[in-house]
């Protein structure tokens, strides 16, 4: 990923206050939608509470949410659509992504399954089960 930054110099950083590293800022943006994360605030808040992907994203200190929205802006929607597209096509060159089309869904679906006396169950193949995340993203325990 270092080659995408030398690639695009106008993210080496701007005027003023000293800026939070590019490719730290891209791993964090792509590590919000991997995990659901459903705002730049959110995500800001998360990378304060989780040290551990904060470091693995690069950054020493997690930056403030507004932060974000001021790198998006000074990347631009062109520049931020051509990273994806090299990013994908690195997947591909790495044997990671093989097709054209690739979706994934993980998105929990609350399913009415309680059998009623007499009557077969909604869904016989539901089960079940508590979700113990707060985002539903993950720790679904069945019972």
């Amino acid at each position: 990923m270092s080659i995408i930054v030398a690639k695009y110099p106008s993210l080496k950083g701007a005027r003023g206050r000293k800026p939070h590293q590019p490719l730290a800022m891209i791993k964090a943006l792509i590590l919000k939608e991997i995990m659901q994360i459903p705002s730049k605030r959110k995500l800001a808040e998360f990378l304060k509470k989780n040290e551990y992907w904060c470091r693995k994203c690069g950054f020493k200190k997690p930056p403030h949410h507004d932060s974000f929205s001021k790198f998006i802006k000074r990347l631009g929607r062109d520049t931020f659509i051509e990273i994806f597209e090299e990013l994908v096509k690195s997947l591909r060159r790495a044997g990671v992504l093989s097709g054209d089309i690739m979706a994934i869904d993980s998105t929990l679906i609350k399913a009415y399954s309680r059998p009623k006396e007499g009557r077969e169950p909604s869904d016989p193949d539901a089960k079940w089960g508590i979700n113990l995340s707060k985002n539903g993203s993950s720790a679904t325990r069945y019972i």
